[in-house]
């Protein structure tokens, strides 16, 4: 059986010393091409399942040769949009996925806030992600996630299938949706009801649109899929208990496995669970009482691990920030927060909660508190 090709990263900057230090990690996943601007060839085009541009483009010889402003990209982003749109043009077969590597996030927001909104910033500057350069502590490696990334473009059909029963078909396959376990059927309806962009549109991208969704829309919120926060305080347990079972202990791993995602852009932000399995799984292990507080934690405490830290919280949310509205390990009792709704928030995500306490005297946050919590969020008259 011949090895499965390894996906191509085709990396650009006007410092290729610096490109090839910063390739090494990646090349253990992926074959890395690095190139100067003047060195993109149609070919590495034609190669890349991920074509990844520093934003700050200084040294551009070809650039500084030409006079007509139509031809001086100003930096990473307007030499993506000059990339993308020929290889549209001239390479319309090949899908691959455009982003920026910057360590100014802030300036390519747009008056959004850069931490951990690189989902946002990348749908406003049309591109599948935009990665900082100073990391983030939440999230897996550059390396990984630019290998996670690429291997989801190249796992996509040739082409994408037309008819609706082909293309709902695929976009299981994709997900790997558990259509073969009890709650499997369930899972495939959330999906559904999150609006995959799977007919005229992704034919139209030929897969892309599908990519963009996962990336924009999904992975960023607690959809159909948690993280690890979401998880544990379903588990009624705190997030960095969880975490550190999970890391140390086989039983916690082997318990949870059967509800892990395991689709394309798998781990791109961190370890992900199907929500409607946990579910599942809390109404076999508590006999059908799934939110009686006692017996989940009890289930979690016998089932998974002893280790873990019991919240004293009878519903327990998780907060988000409240500038980024990234999900944060606070969690209050939802008694004491109010719900948010963030622009773009999707209203099939699980609702966006912030504390009460902190809401008072914030009048761009009072102006997002759903008018149900109003009252208590603009506190006493």
């Amino acid at each position: 059986m011949s090895t499965p090709k390894r996906p191509v990263v085709l990396m650009i900057d006007d410092n290729v010393g610096d490109l090839a230090l910063r390739s090494v990690n990646l090349r253990r996943h992926a074959v890395v091409l690095t190139r100067a601007p003047d060195e993109v060839t149609v070919s590495d085009l034609r190669k890349a399942n991920v074509v990844l541009i520093d934003y700050r483009i200084a040294h551009w010889p070809g650039r500084e040769k030409v006079t007509s402003i139509s031809l001086q990209p100003s930096n990473g982003v307007a030499l993506g949009a000059v990339l993308r749109s020929y290889a549209d043009e001239h390479i319309p077969e090949k899908r691959r996925a455009f982003a920026i590597h910057s360590g100014v996030l802030h300036d390519l927001g747009g008056g959004l806030p850069a931490r951990s909104r690189e989902h946002a910033i990348a749908r406003t500057l049309n591109l599948e992600w935009v990665f900082p350069k100073q990391g983030d502590p939440d999230a897996p490696p550059l390396e990984n996630q630019v290998a996670v990334l690429a291997k989801a473009v190249k796992a996509l059909p040739r082409t994408w299938p037309e008819t609706p029963k082909r293309a709902s078909d695929v976009l299981s396959k994709l997900l790997k949706t558990p259509l073969q376990v009890s709650w499997g059927a369930r899972a495939a309806a959330d999906v559904e009801s999150s609006h995959p962009p799977i007919h005229a549109w992704a034919t139209a991208t030929n897969g892309m649109a599908f990519i963009r969704w996962l990336l924009h829309h999904i992975l960023p919120y607690p959809s159909f899929l948690w993280d690890e926060r979401y998880l544990a305080a379903r588990l009624h347990v705190s997030a960095e208990s969880l975490r550190r079972v999970l890391a140390g202990e086989t039983k916690a791993r082997r318990t949870l496995a059967p509800f892990r995602y395991q689709g394309v852009l798998e781990d791109f932000l961190g370890t992900r669970w199907w929500r409607t399995g946990v579910e599942q799984l809390l109404w076999n292990w508590t006999s059908g009482n799934p939110f009686n507080v006692d017996a989940v934690r009890e289930a979690a405490r016998t089932r998974i691990s002893t280790d873990l830290d019991h919240l004293a919280l009878m519903r327990p949310v998780v907060c988000v920030d409240p500038q980024s509205f990234r999900p944060t390990d606070r969690v209050v009792d939802a008694a004491d927060a109010v719900e948010i709704r963030p622009d773009d928030w999707p209203p099939y995500a699980e609702q966006a909660w912030v504390p009460a306490t902190e809401v008072a005297g914030e009048e761009g946050l009072i102006a997002l508190v759903v008018p149900q919590d109003r009252d208590r969020a603009e506190g006493p008259a």
